[in-house]
């Protein structure tokens, strides 16, 4: 199923969707300006809500890591403010993990609409996290510190107090300096209503009593603060999850420590874990996801991060649509391999997927067309040949007819059978890799273009065959040479070798288009690798479900 197909087409605002820097899906749908029928493109700014938690939170990780501060320091340490009811041994780690319990502004629990806080207190005044604290410095702690998690807008206030404290620097001019900055958030920043830059969408709400919308400039700060209001747009948002994810920001250590469940009760499968500014969904069959969003009137946004794949997922609307039921169709599309039961049954193809067969392939190509008078000194020429069954390359590449192609056939095989068979390498790390498969109680097996009787010799010559269950090619005289029909019949002795009735737990692992096609043909889930023989953008344009670099990689996103 492809990712257009199950969006829906009214949504309003960008949808930005990487692994591993390659674009997979990009759109940008309705208008940054309404009236004017300015459209939203991939350099709008967006106002992204809470979402800017998460930068005070790494802005705090850098303090820690540059021993200005401690986790463990508290807000009578760190503040010079009055704190009255609110307990001044509250910890930083608490207001990072939302288990302060200290008075929050904006209680979700209690208040349905964020401009009930206007109402006494006009919202053009917020142009610094101090003007907050009128809203809630007077009242008194919602529950003992640490006794729980609840969602709280007022530690990150507090939070963002503490960065200019120590540091004697507006919060967002530290931010701007020390991650956006840093990661080339060009177009990312905190900007008063009331001044805002080129290209930045205005967010709208909904009146149904006229049935027409309004901006939203009346309902929320006046200026971000602690609490959210960061514009941004999807790129920057990509290029802040590459920096933080490199160690750009803060130690891989603390980044683990973030990306990692410090409080919540798990009962909420999507809200359920909170780490630092990110919240964490539990995966029992591998990696934790971890994404941040934000939601203010007509302003509703997500970004998401899947370790096991490398997934990077951004949606943003300035309509307030539902990026919430979006990013659930794109895990639905996207994390297929993660469901239970997945992992379980592995076909691999061989040649560069296991092995590096250029020498012994291409040789015999260029003895079979020197048979023909055709001189090809340059093997790098002849390496579209692995991969595609032979008959279809020597037509495709050469012109051959099927008469030809078969002739040609006979004299590639008569070098293959005796020496290119052995001109051949397996890539390393391999045979580790299917030993810690088979550890872990994995089926394995092979599902190649390659005539069986070469697949066997190869796989014995390696001391790899006893790791697979079933392992098919095509046939001598030609047949069963395309790779859905060579998968089809691995799937059938599989569920014969396995007992299954279904395709439930199997996935195919190539290096080519053809073996993610014939993935697709069979209704596989599939997985592409980089190391192989697959032209640039070649694995995405045929829909690889996932696509690796390394064998280390492969081997870890099929051990989840």
């Amino acid at each position: 199923m492809e990712i257009q197909e199950i969006l829906d087409q009214n949504f309003r605002g960008n949808i930005y969707i990487l692994q591993k820097d390659k674009v997979l899906y990009e759109r940008e749908w309705g208008f940054a300006d309404l009236p004017n029928e300015i459209p939203n493109t991939i350099e709008t700014k967006f106002a992204s809500a809470s979402a800017g938690k998460v930068f005070i939170a790494v802005g705090i990780l850098q303090l820690v890591e540059r021993g200005r501060i401690k986790l463990d320091d508290t807000l009578g340490m760190l503040l010079d403010i009055s704190l009255n009811n609110i307990d001044k041994d509250v910890t930083v780690k608490q207001l990072l993990n939302h288990t302060s319990g200290v008075p929050d502004y904006f209680d979700e629990n209690t208040m349905e609409e964020y401009e009930e806080l206007w109402v006494d207190y006009p919202n053009y005044k917020i142009r610094h996290n101090s003007d907050l604290l009128p809203l809630f410095i007077n009242k008194p702690m919602m529950y003992p510190k640490g006794e729980k998690f609840q969602y709280n807008n007022s530690g990150y206030v507090l939070l963002a107090m503490i960065i200019e404290k120590v540091t004697g620097m507006y919060f967002d001019q530290y931010l701007k300096k020390n991650i956006f900055d840093v990661c080339g958030m060009e177009s990312t920043g905190y900007y008063e209503l009331d001044k805002l830059p080129a290209k930045c969408a205005n967010s709208y709400i909904y009146c149904a009593d006229t049935d027409d919308y309004r901006t939203n400039i009346f309902s929320v700060d006046a200026k971000g603060t602690g609490a959210g209001g960061a514009f941004i747009t999807v790129e920057d948002i990509v290029r802040f999850w590459n920096n933080l994810l490199e160690g750009n920001l803060i130690s891989e250590a603390l980044v683990s420590e973030m990306l990692s469940k410090q409080s919540g009760d798990g009962i909420d499968a999507e809200e359920g874990y909170y780490g630092y500014g990110m919240w964490i969904i539990d995966n029992p069959n591998g990696r934790d996801y971890a994404y941040f969003q934000g939601c203010d009137p007509g302003i509703s946004f997500i970004s998401e991060y899947n370790p096991n794949n490398g997934l990077i997922s951004v949606l943003v609307s300035n309509y307030g649509d539902n990026v919430w039921r979006e990013m659930r169709k794109i895990r639905d599309v996207f994390y297929k391999l993660e469901k239970d039961g997945q992992f379980q049954y592995l076909l691999f193809d061989l040649d560069g997927t296991l092995t590096d067969p250029k020498i012994g392939i291409t040789s015999c190509v260029q003895h079979a067309l020197r048979k023909f008078g055709v001189e090809e000194p340059d093997l790098n020429k002849l390496e579209p040949f692995i991969g595609p069954p032979l008959a279809d390359s020597f037509q495709e590449f050469y012109g051959f007819d099927e008469k030809k192609a078969a002739e040609a056939i006979g004299y590639y095989r008569e070098r293959f059978s005796t020496i290119g068979l052995f001109e051949n390498e397996i890539y390393p790390g391999v045979a580790k890799m299917l030993a810690h498969l088979k550890q872990a109680g994995k089926t394995l097996a092979v599902a190649s273009s390659k005539p069986t009787v070469f697949v066997q010799k190869i796989l014995v010559h390696f001391n790899i065959e006893c790791y697979f269950d079933v392992i098919v090619g095509s046939e001598l005289d030609g047949t069963r040479a395309r790779k859905e029909e060579v998968i089809e019949e691995a799937l059938r002795q599989l569920r014969q070798v396995a007992e299954i009735e279904d395709n439930d737990g199997i996935v195919m692992i190539g290096d080519r288009k053809f073996d993610i096609q014939g993935a697709k043909l069979s209704n596989l889930v599939s997985v592409g690798v980089t190391f192989g023989y697959a032209l640039p953008g070649e694995l995405e344009e045929a829909g690889a479900d996932y696509i690796v670099d390394t064998v280390e990689e492969l081997e870890e996103l099929l051990n989840g």
